[in-house]
């Protein structure tokens, strides 16, 4: 196998795995509103738990970890960003269905690459394009049903 392929296969292994475990997040979150825990709480003890992991983990590799003064406004913006992603993601399974919601989220996918077309990143294609189009009326067809609202249909 060669390097480039092997590392792709490596690449989608992780992806699978952090599939797996993110799919319990919803159900999970939901299980700890049942429980009467409020959003502050579950993700507090979520990113907790997390960052014990996450440094257990830098330790055992004995990562680097040191960042210059250049990247503190950097680190300061990507946490801020995934302060609100995190805390209205988590609020939107106490009002919606966490599959849907779950869903939705991943939205994010066509806002990166309409992002990334803007800033020359990314070519825009027509490509691209019709992929994003498809994107948008697949989950279009998931969550949304003419006249009834938004429901989660099996089959569209």
């Amino acid at each position: 196998m060669q390097d480039n392929s092997k590392a792709r296969l490596i690449g989608f292994g992780c992806i699978l795995i952090s599939a797996f475990f993110m799919g319990f997040g919803p159900a999970v979150t939901k299980l700890a509103f049942q429980y009467g825990l409020s959003v502050e709480t579950t993700l507090n003890i979520r990113f907790l738990i997390g960052t014990l992991f996450i440094w257990a983990f830098i330790a055992a590799k004995k990562s680097d970890i040191r960042a210059g003064r250049d990247n503190v406004l950097l680190f300061i913006g990507i946490g801020c960003f995934s302060v609100v992603a995190y805390i209205t993601m988590n609020e939107s399974y106490r009002f919606w269905n966490a599959a849907i919601a779950s869903i939705l989220v991943f939205t994010y996918i066509i806002i990166v690459n309409i992002i990334d077309i803007c800033i020359g990143r990314e070519k825009a294609t027509a490509g691209r394009f019709v992929c994003l189009f498809l994107g948008i009326i697949g989950l279009a067809t998931i969550i949304w049903t003419p006249g009834a609202g938004v429901e989660f249909h099996v089959a569209g």
